[in-house]
């Protein structure tokens, strides 16, 4: 799901993100929920601690933090009211440092003095580690301010899972799931895209909404009559009744077998439900009830469209057409064999060293890419459940 963000602290705490910044994105979301995007190396801690005094003041403060987050960036996120990360993010705790530029020759005097400064500087250092791991310590409500001191002198990475495990987050924010292709469902469209490019359809069904609308594209001739299936089954069986991509395909497999008889009716073969359940044609159970009749309103535009009617009316699984119809599809059927032969004579003719692949292809091709390229990648994706 899509996310608005309201700051975005990707830079260097300090400068760019200064503690101005952050004021004037606050003070326009006084009363409000603000959500804020991090993913920084850190920077200055004195900016770091101000900012999260800041996001303590406003109250509604959500931090995000994604990426690679460390340092100083992480010192403002525990002023969030609430600190969400990326599974996939990371989180370093650290030390606290600071410059130093001595550098020269000295006599012992100077040197003492210099040694005087680095010494201060240690105890600076100490107390500010102190008050950053007092920080995480209350972020985690454990006293012991001593762990966090410990956990920030093995200055590594933290994970998503051991981050939330400490206490320095409150949840993990899942990465956008890839759709699962077989919830989703498959249009018309999507499959005839598939078909044309020579490669086998997925077995999971199409949207229902598909199955029952009219199509815009064919035209209705009149006193043609409406091809209907009509098959018996009772209630289970239409649950394990095949797709209807599948029993479109199954038809023109029957019709290349039956296309000189003057009608003939493409039932598609029973899928058959797997566990101890199953049922086959010899072992049905015995049911007494009355069977029940399916319809259904089916739209392949350009089956339709060949023959000339807006839709082809289905009742569970058997199919008839007029001889005028079965004439119409010889046609198409004869166009696509004359089709296929001249491309496989090209293809022939050409040189076989060369011939890397007659499939269409996402490889750009001077620039262009490959007509079919769309209907690959979808393959690519649910080629798994096919």
């Amino acid at each position: 799901m899509p996310r608005t963000y309201h700051i975005d602290i990707d830079s260097y705490i300090g400068y760019p993100i200064s503690k101005g910044y952050v004021k004037s994105k606050l003070q326009p979301m006084k009363g409000k929920p603000c959500a804020v995007r991090i993913n920084s190396y850190g920077g200055d801690v004195q900016t770091a601690l101000d900012i999260r005094q800041q996001f303590i003041d406003h109250g509604q403060v959500t931090a995000y933090i994604i990426g690679m987050t460390a340092s100083a960036a992480t010192i403002l996120a525990m002023g969030a009211r609430k600190v969400v990360m990326s599974r996939y993010a990371l989180m370093l705790v650290h030390p606290c440092s600071a410059a130093v530029t001595n550098w020269g020759y000295y006599n012992k005097e100077e040197l003492a003095k210099a040694i005087e400064k680095l010494r201060k500087a240690q105890t600076d250092l100490k107390t500010l580690d102190s008050v950053v791991a007092s920080i995480y310590a209350a972020k985690v409500g454990d006293s012991n301010v001593g762990k966090m001191e410990a956990l920030m002198h093995e200055a590594r990475w933290i994970g998503a899972e051991e981050a939330l495990r400490l206490g320095l987050i409150d949840e993990i924010d899942p990465d956008e799931e890839q759709p699962d292709p077989a919830k989703e469902p498959m249009t018309d469209a999507q499959r005839e895209h598939i078909v044309a490019c020579g490669l086998p359809v997925p077995t999971f069904g199409m949207a229902a909404g598909s199955m029952a609308a009219e199509s815009t594209e064919a035209a209705s001739t009149e006193g043609t009559a409406a091809a209907t299936i009509t098959t018996t089954a009772t209630a289970t069986e239409q649950q394990m009744r095949k797709t209807i991509g599948e029993a479109v395909r199954d038809f023109f497999e029957t019709i290349f077998a039956r296309a000189a008889k003057p009608s003939c009716a493409a039932k598609p073969a029973e899928a058959k439900p797997q566990g101890a359940a199953a049922a086959t044609t010899d072992d049905k159970p015995h049911n007494t009830n009355t069977p029940t009749m399916n319809t259904q309103t089916l739209t392949p535009a350009t089956l339709c469209a060949k023959l000339g009617v807006a839709h082809i009316t289905a009742t569970d699984g058997k199919v008839t057409f007029t001889t005028e119809q079965i004439d119409a599809l010889e046609k198409v059927i004869k166009a696509l064999d004359d089709d296929k032969n001249e491309a496989e004579a090209k293809l022939n003719a050409t040189d076989g060293d060369t011939t890397g692949s007659a499939k269409p292809s996402t490889e750009p091709d001077e620039g262009t890419a490959l007509p079919g390229a769309e209907a690959c990648d979808f393959y690519r994706k649910y080629g798994s459940l096919i």
